[in-house]
């Protein structure tokens, strides 16, 4: 397609769609988060996200498809985005006519690549936020010239699971293009409205002391076959700091161990303190021959307000590696203790041994997709035990908690 023609015009089956008035002249440079325009070139593989739940196929292209996609290519060409170009969809349930359309314009149904889609013929909904299909790609594909550019486009919430995602993944390494015309009136999908509305999240640029922990660094001055590692800031003795994935963790050298508690399910003995409560969880995974060396990160709902969650979703005050997150409502804590798992097996990278990973929800047993997600995990990262609760084991006022949870029926390992 000629792109500088005033007469490229879009045909299928017959029917004229759309037309080069949808086109706009040539932009140099891309824009910031202030307006400013910066200068940007790459050569990496990008992937397009697009939320249809958000944005639908307007009624003007759902004949030409392959518009949609020449129109999103020409503004990341334009916005300096020279790679292969992967474009995929997210919606909570699909028509398979418009699937058919999607796929014969080479813009693939993203939940289509799960087991559980394949297995049940795309008859079952698709309950896996597509943060997650962010994440997981994020973290899991790599393009022959380094991380993968991401383009999102979908309506980021202030706040909400999407814009802190964009945010890790951008602190990171991951250059991200946002599109989200929330505040944009009109045709939508064409060249002019994509390019008013996109947003470029770039990650700084590497500083001496990066440069100096970066893996390459480590891999030439470990002549002996010792790795050298930083030590992680939620290691240390005492620190204020909240780890909560929007920076990476630095690797350690011991066996790494992250749990992470869906406590809204897995109540707390009462009256305990955090100090208290990660004394006795690290008691006992020690005495079952697992590392002491251990992070927890605990999920609660930040709506109920005026509880005793306040006190612990403030400042850290403790000593303990033990952090306690806004996780909203049951469906949400799910979708971010996911995503934060994946961040925590990306921050630990596979060296000499797997890590584990102790997760404590009864949210991923039966649900196909996130179990499917947490295998993918095993396969290359890490183990994986989850600890469900029953109705025996979850009685935090026993004095065998949390021994008598970790030892109850509803454990198991996470198999690939």
């Amino acid at each position: 397609i000629d792109l500088g023609s005033a007469s490229a015009v879009i045909k299928k089956k017959g029917k004229q769609t759309l037309s080069r008035k949808f086109l706009d002249p040539l932009i140099v440079g891309t824009m910031g988060e202030e307006g400013e325009i910066n200068e940007f070139f790459s050569e990496n593989t990008a992937m397009v996200f697009w939320n249809m739940d958000d944005y639908p196929i307007p009624a003007a292209g759902i004949d030409d498809l392959g518009f949609i996609r020449t129109n999103i290519e020409e503004v990341l060409h334009r916005m300096g985005f020279h790679g292969y170009k992967e474009i995929v969809v997210y919606c909570k349930q699909i028509q398979s006519d418009v699937q058919q359309e999607l796929s014969e314009a080479r813009i693939f149904y993203l939940p289509s690549s799960t087991r559980i889609y394949i297995t049940t013929g795309g008859n079952k909904a698709a309950p896996v936020d597509m943060t997650s299909f962010l994440v997981h790609s994020a973290l899991t594909i790599s393009g022959p010239n380094g991380p993968l550019d991401l383009v999102v486009i979908a309506k980021a919430t202030p706040k909400g699971e999407l814009d802190r995602v964009i945010k890790c993944l951008e602190s990171r390494g991951h250059t991200i293009l946002l599109i989200d015309t929330t505040a944009i009136r009109g045709s939508f999908f064409n060249v002019e409205s994509l390019l008013g509305c996109a947003r470029m999240l770039r990650p700084p640029p590497p500083t001496r002391s990066d440069l100096s922990e970066g893996e390459e660094e480590i891999e030439e001055d470990s002549s002996e076959g010792e790795e050298e590692f930083e030590e992680d800031p939620s290691y240390v003795r005492y620190s204020s700091k909240i780890v909560d994935f929007r920076e990476p963790i630095r690797p350690v050298k011991e066996n790494r161990t992250g749990v992470f508690w869906e406590a809204e399910d897995f109540p707390f003995p009462p009256f305990s303190s955090p100090d208290e409560i990660y004394g006795k969880i690290k008691s006992a995974l020690w005495e079952r021959d697992f590392t002491n060396k251990l992070s927890i990160w605990v999920y609660l709902d930040d709506n109920k307000k005026g509880t005793w969650r306040d006190v612990l979703l403030g400042d850290k005050v403790w000593a303990s590696r033990i952090y306690f997150l806004p996780g909203g409502d049951k469906a949400s804590r799910r979708i971010r203790m996911a995503n934060d798992i994946f961040f925590w097996a990306r921050d630990f990278p596979y060296k000499r041994s797997k890590g584990i990973v102790f997760l404590f929800s009864d949210q991923f047993k039966d649900d196909a997709e996130y179990t499917e997600m947490l295998q993918n995990l095993v396969s290359v990262s890490c183990y994986v035990r989850s600890i469900i609760p029953t109705q025996d084991s979850n009685k935090p006022e026993s004095p065998n908690w949390p021994g008598l949870l970790i030892d109850g029926g509803g454990g198991y390992w996470v198999d690939y």
